[in-house]
């Protein structure tokens, strides 16, 4: 089985809207993405995965999709402390994931990072 860890999101104030890197989910069976932010200060705001069937490949086998969905279900709120979440996914139909939080207030001082873990034939 194929085994692929990256980073998508590293130590990104959440004084804003993030959107990670786009992770491909091309022969994929299993998909993980961690998200963590430290104790120090206090971000408010909602974590959300979204997902795309774009084909999302220019010459060079970059990502480039265009098109974005929220996935039902996956939404987690911020709510001012220390945090974390896992996100596990089985069997994805659709090619790429991506990560957004949306910042409602608050987040100085508080950084962002997000790990992908995705596992193949």
């Amino acid at each position: 089985m194929r085994e692929h860890d990256s980073r998508l999101v590293e130590d990104v104030a959440m004084t804003a809207t993030i959107t990670s890197a786009a992770l491909s989910l091309r022969h994929v069976d299993k998909a993980a993405l961690q998200c963590s932010w430290p104790a120090t200060g206090t971000p408010i705001g909602t974590l959300t995965l979204q997902g795309s069937c774009d084909p999302g490949h220019d010459g060079q086998q970059k990502p480039v999709p265009a098109n974005w969905s929220t996935i039902d279900g996956t939404s987690v709120a911020v709510t001012g402390a220390a945090g974390d979440m896992l996100y596990n996914i089985q069997n994805p139909g659709y090619k790429w994931l991506r990560l957004v939080y949306t910042r409602t207030s608050g987040g100085t001082g508080a950084v962002l990072n997000v790990y992908a873990n995705v596992k193949g034939p």
